[in-house]
């Protein structure tokens, strides 16, 4: 299972001519405004007819650090679900290009080492069910890591009413899907830490983000599923100032959201 938010979706509300494609190393990436944080996350499912329940928490950490003498940023997901589940990722990316250099993920029954260089992914995939098995695939164009594309949201140029095309793959199937992020407007959402004007920045009918002006951070993110079931993943910390209000207006296209006047 890979929870990270996986950007594959159609173009909206804008025409392709107007889309700009961003690749790693591209002049236009704001890596400086990539800073170390730890943060605990909260994913909320609410079912169509049931009430709201925490389905897991992830730890999230980004930190610069250094690979085979490069500098990097390394990202490190600790997911634990209320079934059970648990799994680690760690993911290290150039810290001038933003390209992927490894990815090990690890779960109870399966994991991963991989090292991207040289146009190859090389390493290892194991599991209960198949033992381990060596990886050494090539790949093409250089692309954005999946397991990336909530924690380095702050080095995109999202502005109002841009829509930005990324190559985005995962490992060990490196195969790109571009996805495409239309910023749809900007609105306010009460946080714990006080007000937060955000970017709306939709990815699909169906998954919507808010990402802060002032940091990049992600601050919202819903997601409907095909049975209904809402997903929300956020600051745990912010989890109580999710309400009705909050759903209805994501779930049917209704504009930005905006907290609701008991939110406070």
């Amino acid at each position: 299972m890979r929870i990270a938010w996986c950007c594959v979706a159609a173009l909206l509300a804008a025409s392709p001519s107007m889309a700009q494609t961003i690749v790693p190393g591209s002049p236009l990436l704001r890596l400086d405004r990539i800073h170390p944080y730890a943060d605990t996350i909260s994913l909320v499912v609410i079912p169509k007819d049931s009430a709201q329940r925490i389905a897991g928490t992830l730890v999230r950490r980004v930190a610069p650090a250094r690979e085979s003498g490069v500098a990097v940023f390394r990202e490190t997901q600790d997911y634990t679900l209320a079934s059970g589940y648990m799994e680690v990722d760690t993911l290290e990316v150039s810290a001038e290009t933003l390209e992927p250099m490894r990815v090990v993920q690890v779960t109870d029954t399966s994991g991963q080492d991989l090292r991207f260089h040289d146009g190859r992914l090389t390493g290892a995939a194991w599991s209960i069910d198949s033992g381990r098995t060596a990886v050494d695939v090539p790949f093409g164009a250089a692309f954005f890591h999946r397991i990336m594309m909530e924690s380095f949201l702050a080095a995109l140029p999202l502005e109002v009413d841009s829509t930005l095309r990324l190559p985005v793959s995962g490992t060990p199937d490196v195969s790109v899907r571009m996805a495409a992020l239309h910023v749809t407007g900007t609105t306010t959402l009460r946080t714990a830490g006080g007000a937060v004007e955000c970017l709306v920045v939709q990815e699909s009918p169906t998954t919507i983000a808010w990402v802060s002006k002032a940091t990049g951070r992600l601050v919202r993110l819903h997601r409907l599923l095909p049975n209904g079931t809402v997903v929300w993943t956020l600051p745990a910390r912010d989890v109580r100032f999710l309400d009705r209000q909050d759903l209805v207006t994501a779930a049917t296209g209704g504009g930005p959201v905006r907290a609701s006047p008991r939110a406070s």
